[in-house]
């Protein structure tokens, strides 16, 4: 019976996804990879900041994973996904394995979190798992705040340095349970801005969870969040 639903699943993604082929893979910082993808069907497609590119992490099931492109490039059929390899799922593992030439499945891009939707003044919030909407994100909004929790603070900053974050316009604070640490940075911040502004959060459920039940303390006209993953869980988007 496994083979069976095997079978079907690669019968179903044949039907709806889309081969890409890897054009280059490029270590950003310890942990994180850029990706370079092409296919002729990405000459064609409307893509904005913000949306999502989904990528079949192996053959045999149907389980998508989600990523937010940091480049697209109709005149090459091209786009840039950064992984982070260091999550050990079904993503993380192909971005630990991937080589030049190899050719995976995709679907998208389609809308996502609407980044060109935001206040005047915006506020990032997120992880490791973030930095790909994390991007999208500054080439929309470059003077924006952005506040980051990590188990690794060494090399999410070295990937934040790597795309061109800059440093005056972020904190890296590391990952706790109550999201104290990040709460009181985005306090922090908020208290400066005089202006109705948005907060965008992504990431682990929790933090988008603890983001939106502080919002009318921070006075935020409105939480923009996405929950990418949750302790015990597979990937939710």
């Amino acid at each position: 019976m496994a083979a069976i639903g095997s079978r079907l699943a690669d019968i179903v993604s044949d039907l709806v996804l889309r081969n890409a082929e890897v054009r280059d893979v490029a270590p950003v910082a310890p942990g994180f990879v850029r990706v370079t993808l092409t296919s002729p069907g990405f000459s064609s497609s409307n893509w904005s900041p913000g949306m999502k590119l989904q990528l079949r992490a192996q053959r045999g099931g149907f389980q998508l994973r989600t990523y937010t492109p940091v480049s697209w490039d109709n005149d090459t059929a091209s786009t840039q996904v950064i992984g982070w390899n260091a999550d050990h799922g079904p993503g993380g593992r192909w971005f630990g394995e991937v080589a030049v030439g190899d050719v995976c499945e995709v679907f998208g891009p389609r809308r996502s979190l609407p980044l060109g939707d935001l206040a005047d003044d915006a506020v990032f919030v997120g992880d490791e798992t973030s930095i790909g909407l994390a991007s999208a994100f500054h080439a929309l909004r470059p003077h924006a705040f952005h506040v980051f929790e990590s188990v690794d603070l060494a090399a999410l900053t070295a990937a934040l340095d790597a795309l061109g974050l800059p440093a005056a316009q972020r904190v890296v604070v590391a990952k706790d349970d109550d999201r104290g640490a990040l709460l009181g940075h985005l306090r922090d911040h908020a208290a400066d801005i005089k202006d109705p502004f948005d907060i965008v959060v992504t990431g682990d459920v929790a933090t988008v969870r603890a983001v939106r039940r502080s919002a009318r303390e921070l006075s935020a006209r409105k939480v923009h969040g996405k929950a990418y993953w949750a302790k015990g869980r597979a990937g939710l988007d």
